[in-house]
């Protein structure tokens, strides 16, 4: 399943199949950008994610992932794509 973000292009979200640790990527024309999304506790299994692109207090875009967990939590991380 794909799922486009609002105003950022080139951004791709996914889990490793064998660690489930999250990924955030992002795809220029020139180059990738590669983030692991380290949960804590590790053993926090991921169920769904989304991803946010919104106007952060200083008018710069930042990128905010979201995760549901397993355990019914939800976990903020903030992108540093």
């Amino acid at each position: 399943q794909w799922s486009e973000v609002m105003n950022h292009p080139g951004l791709v979200c996914c889990v490793q199949q064998t660690t489930g640790i999250p990924l955030v990527i992002m795809v220029k024309p020139d180059t990738f950008l590669i983030q692991e999304i380290k949960t804590l506790p590790a053993k926090a299994k991921i169920q769904d994610m989304v991803a946010i692109r919104h106007t952060a207090s200083n008018e710069q875009q930042r990128t905010t992932m979201i995760l549901l967990c397993e355990d019914g939590s939800l976990r903020i991380y903030m992108a540093n794509v």
